[in-house]
């Protein structure tokens, strides 16, 4: 039961850190377009959709780690051998 609350503290920390890197994202395209002397076009249905993009990305990055390194773990990975 460890292991599952473990996996799923990892995968809520992959979500978090997907959805903070993508508002750090659209913060620096922000600063781009003022820097740039625009005028400001972003929605919140495309800032969404970023931090959505983000979000998923880093889960699915997480999910992969997680499963390499407990399949390490599980006694029918490997052949059926528990690897040390």
């Amino acid at each position: 039961m460890e292991t599952v609350k473990r996996v799923m503290v990892g995968l809520l920390a992959g979500v978090v850190a997907g959805a903070l890197l993508g508002a750090v994202a659209r913060l620096m395209m922000r600063l781009a377009n003022v820097a740039a002397g625009r005028e400001s076009d972003f929605t919140v249905a495309g800032t969404a959709g970023i931090l959505f993009v983000f979000a998923v990305a880093v889960y699915y990055a997480v999910s992969l780690l997680v499963l390499t390194l407990v399949g390490r773990l599980l006694p029918l990975a490997g052949r059926g051998r528990r690897r040390d």
